[in-house]
């Protein structure tokens, strides 16, 4: 399947030929001279459109990273914060999966699932919206979110970190909590926690794994809580 970003350039360059071509012979001594000419000119026009391709292809190169919201055969969308960008993709994209030590896996589209995190490699549509995928590699990798504890469901076994957009956590029996003490007589900076511990407005790092099948929820591997900077009282005047 031809790419449409290069559909404009074919066609002005297959009108220019054709009207090349249409143009009267006249009789001459040497109809090889004639051949030559036209020849020349069909050459020049096929550089031409080489160099324009190239052009299209340098000036509308973009990646993009986030999380696969959904696909159809031939389309997905993938989020990062309050972006939303749609792919295509087409006989000509590669498709591979990368894990943790970055061995990566040819496979296919069929094999992407919503919640997983791929960075996309390909050029701009002629909507400029589009991206039309050359390269798309899925990756296994935990993500690491920054926010505010907004809910913590000790019964369910949850907590909500806001961070720009809100996710839950599952806090399960592999999940690593410590919060950050820092005891300068002993010297100890961390101490071990678990969910019971955990309160609303905790500032938190969480590692985690997206859910394969919604894109607000999340496995928690490690959480750090962390200190509230202390406020600042304002001297007395």
């Amino acid at each position: 399947m031809k790419r449409k970003q290069y559909s404009i350039v074919f066609l002005t360059v297959i009108t220019a030929l054709s009207v090349l071509l249409m143009q009267p012979v006249f009789a001459q001594e040497d109809d090889s001279s004639e051949d030559s000419i036209i020849q020349q000119r069909i050459t020049d026009l096929k550089e031409r459109l080489a160099t324009r391709v190239a052009e299209l292809q340098s000036i509308n190169k973009r990646s993009f990273f986030g999380i696969l919201k959904e696909k159809t055969d031939t389309k997905f969308t993938v989020t990062y914060k309050e972006s939303e960008k749609p792919i295509a993709a087409d006989t000509e994209t590669s498709f591979y999966t990368q894990n943790d030590v970055m061995k990566r896996t040819d496979t296919d589209i069929d094999s992407l699932e919503p919640g997983q995190s791929v960075t996309v490699f390909g050029s701009l549509d002629l909507d400029q919206k589009t991206i039309i995928a050359q390269t798309v590699i899925a990756q296994e990798l935990p993500e690491t979110m920054f926010g505010i504890v907004t809910a913590v469901d000790n019964s369910d076994g949850t907590f909500t970190v806001n961070a720009d957009t809100s996710t839950v956590f599952d806090y399960e029996i592999g999940t690593t909590c410590s919060m950050y003490i820092g005891k300068k007589d002993t010297g100890k900076n961390l101490e071990t926690c678990g969910l019971s511990k955990m309160s609303v407005d905790d500032l938190v790092i969480v590692r985690g794994k997206p859910d394969s099948t919604t894109i607000s929820r999340a496995k928690a591997l490690r959480i750090l809580i962390l200190p509230h900077p202390e406020k600042t009282v304002p001297d007395k005047q």
